[in-house]
């Protein structure tokens, strides 16, 4: 839901964006080469975004990311194979698991 289309109305928590979520994810090497437009880091992203919105992000460092995002499910609980973890043939990286675990949650 975009800004401009909650200003119309009166927030409430069935037509507001959250939950926010701020979430760990952790995956080998998601650090490395991280500003090419194909690394495993822009495919973490991209895989999270099929569930919530990703507001914003950490520089990852040493296998490991922080994202902000809003609304939809919880990350730790995805649709994936096994629930909070995102594997290679579910992402499109080439090897590891990405595991995602909370750090805040605001509803």
């Amino acid at each position: 839901m975009a800004l401009a289309d909650n200003s119309k109305k009166n927030a409430t928590n069935s037509n507001y964006g959250g939950p926010l979520q701020v979430v760990a994810c952790t995956l080998s090497g998601v650090h490395t080469n991280h500003t090419d437009s194909d690394s495993d880091f822009s495919k973490v992203l991209s895989a999270i975004g099929q569930w919530t919105t990703v507001l914003a992000w950490q520089t990852p460092a040493s296998n490991a990311v922080i994202v902000i995002c809003e609304g939809g499910i919880a990350l730790t609980a995805c649709p994936t194979a096994t629930p909070g973890t995102i594997i290679p043939a579910e992402g499109g990286w080439s090897s590891g698991n990405c595991v995602i675990t909370n750090h805040i949650v605001l509803a």
